[in-house]
This record gives C-alpha cells, sequence and structure tokens, in this order.
C-alpha cells in the first residue's frame, strides 16, 4: 500500500514556508488575508481545526501540525491508505492539496473512464476503501498520466479565465512535472 509519510515528505520538498500572496485565494478565510506555511493555507487550516486561524498561527504551524492537516484534509480522503502504487496515490494527494476536496469527483471521473466503466460515483465525498479497490484494479499508468493531463488542462484554464495567476503557472507545472509514474 501507499505510504503517507513517503507522501507527505515528498510534499514538504516541494513546499515553502511563509507566504501571504494576497493574489492566492487558498490565503483568505472570510475575506481576511491570513497566508499559507509549510504548504497548509489558512483555507486548509480552517477547514481541519473548524477556526480561522490568525497570521501567527499559520506562521508558527509546526511540520507536527501540518503532517495532521495534511492526513486528515487530503490523505484520508483520497483513501490514501488503501491506494496501491505510491505514484498514484501521491498524484492523488497533490491532486487536492493544489485543489481543495471539490477534486475527488474529478478524479472519480478519471478513475471511470480509464476504467471503462461507471463504478465511481461523482461527488466530491471522500473516496472510500471500496473506491480505492476499484482504482486499484484500473491501468495505473494510464490513470496516472490522464489526472496529469487533466492538471496540466485546468492550469491552463485557471490562467485564462484569471491572468494575474500566470505568475503561478510555471511553479504549478513543475511541480506536477516531479510527478512521475513508478509501478
Amino acid at each position: 500500500m501507499a505510504s503517507f509519510d513517503k507522501a507527505v515528505i515528498n510534499t514538504f520538498k516541494a513546499e515553502g514556508g511563509f507566504q501571504q500572496d494576497a493574489s492566492d485565494n487558498a490565503n483568505y478565510v472570510n475575506g481576511v488575508l491570513i497566508g499559507t506555511n509549510r504548504g497548509i493555507s489558512a483555507q486548509g487550516y480552517y477547514a481541519y481545526y473548524k477556526k480561522v486561524p490568525t497570521v501567527n498561527d499559520i506562521k508558527n504551524l509546526t511540520v507536527e501540525q501540518a503532517k495532521q492537516i495534511f492526513k486528515g484534509n487530503y490523505w484520508d480522503k483520497i483513501a490514501g491508505d488503501f491506494i496501491v502504487n505510491q505514484s498514484v496515490a501521491e498524484l492523488m494527494f497533490q491532486f487536492v492539496i493544489g485543489s481543495g476536496s471539490s477534486q475527488i469527483s474529478y478524479i472519480k471521473d478519471i478513475a471511470n473512464k480509464v476504467g471503462g466503466k461507471s463504478v465511481l460515483v461523482l461527488n466530491d465525498l471522500p473516496i472510500t476503501k471500496m473506491d480505492a479497490f476499484f482504482i486499484n484494479e484500473i491501468n495505473q499508468e494510464l490513470f496516472h498520466a490522464r489526472m496529469k493531463e487533466w492538471r496540466f488542462e485546468l492550469y491552463d484554464r485557471i490562467v485564462a479565465k484569471n491572468p494575474a495567476k500566470q505568475k503561478f503557472l510555471k511553479g504549478w507545472q513543475n511541480r506536477l512535472n516531479t510527478h512521475v509514474y513508478k509501478p
């Protein structure tokens, strides 16, 4: 099975320290600019703790807190502990870290298309253990490739809709390119 510990180590390699970029929507809660640290946005913090963070809460976020949030908000929602292929699990993990749990419906759609069956119900609800079993049975390399393609297209749509996001595009693409399928 895929390992959360490996996935989170790779996530920390890609995530930087504190930033408070006003053009990053995830840095806001209730219209207040707060920030992101260790890859945990103000919105991610809020979703996990059910409490609006202060700038200091985000600035002082520990590695252990970040791990707990990554596990609860993202890894568990993709049923990462039940996905067999590490590279598939890590890309699914990054899929929802980067755009939130609303992306789960797209992961399910891609899995259905790769599997040639409409097995997974398209909704934003977490991927279940049974969903993970279906995902494990489909062509893993093709599923990984289709998720990457979808993400690249998403980035282009985001920039087309909001040209101010162009400054993030190269970084998003570079991070996505680090995800290489391994059997």
